[in-house]
């Protein structure tokens, strides 16, 4: 209709909206925030399917939103995997929300248990392999996030020119890490004692596994980093990381 609803990470969304306030010069738009009125969440797994559809609710393609009355108010879901493992987001109107929980019955999925998923099918999550430096190809997001084909828009040079060369500067990857265990997200990967990347996201388990931002030349599989604090990083190859988490 004559609203859209965007949706960001809160860390996102205070350093998008003064960009888009810019962009409004000749139509009349107001922003309001939503985040107190509106309740998110994800449901995840081989079974989310069928708890939706036993709470009566729609169960849509990927990529593909369905919207349902629900509880006096709308109920959107939006399937979007997490790689390989399906996954459902949903909005509805804050008040709504117990009355969802109650007829999904599921468990609250602990964040580690998560993350574990998100490493080992590398999707990329804003304030770790996301932020506003970061190039969408450099995160393998060109499929998903980049329309080639559309007008202008800004930042549009950079990114087209890296995706015609086919390399952007840096590439995400799956790393295994054997050494330091204390490590943070934003530790380097070195190289010859020079930084070539970083860590992004650490997921915990045995062995230990990891998400990172390295040159896109030492981007394949079975290449090694050493750590700073003692150890190295070894690139995974897709499915001996995936196999991990499944």
């Amino acid at each position: 209709g004559e609203a859209l609803a965007l949706d960001q990470d809160a860390r996102a969304a205070a350093l998008a909206l003064p960009v888009l306030e810019r962009y409004v010069i000749a139509d009349d738009v107001e922003f309001e925030d939503a985040s107190e009125t509106v309740a998110r969440g994800l449901l995840l797994g081989s079974a989310s399917a069928e708890r939706l559809a036993q709470a009566g609710v729609p169960t849509p393609e990927p990529g593909v939103f369905a919207t349902v009355p629900w509880d006096g108010g709308d109920l959107l879901v939006l399937r979007r995997d997490l790689g390989r493992v399906p996954a459902y987001e949903w909005v509805l109107p804050a008040p709504s929300l117990p009355s969802l929980a109650e007829r999904l019955a599921v468990d609250v999925l602990a964040p580690a248990v998560l993350e574990a998923v998100r490493v080992g099918e590398a999707v990329p999550a804003y304030g770790y392999e996301l932020d506003e430096q970061t190039m969408p190809l450099e995160a393998r997001l060109e499929h998903r996030a980049v329309a080639f084909d559309k007008g202008c828009y800004p930042g549009q040079e950079p990114v087209v020119m890296a995706h015609h060369r086919g390399k952007p500067a840096n590439l995400l990857v799956r790393v295994v890490l054997d050494g330091d265990t204390s490590l943070e997200p934003g530790a380097p990967l070195l190289r010859d004692g020079r930084p070539i990347g970083r860590v992004t996201t650490i997921a915990p388990g045995t062995p230990t596994r990891a998400l990172a931002l390295v040159r896109h030349a030492l981007a394949e599989e079975g290449q090694s980093f050493a750590l700073e604090g003692g150890g190295e990083a070894r690139v995974l190859g897709a499915d001996e990381s995936r196999d991990a988490t499944a």
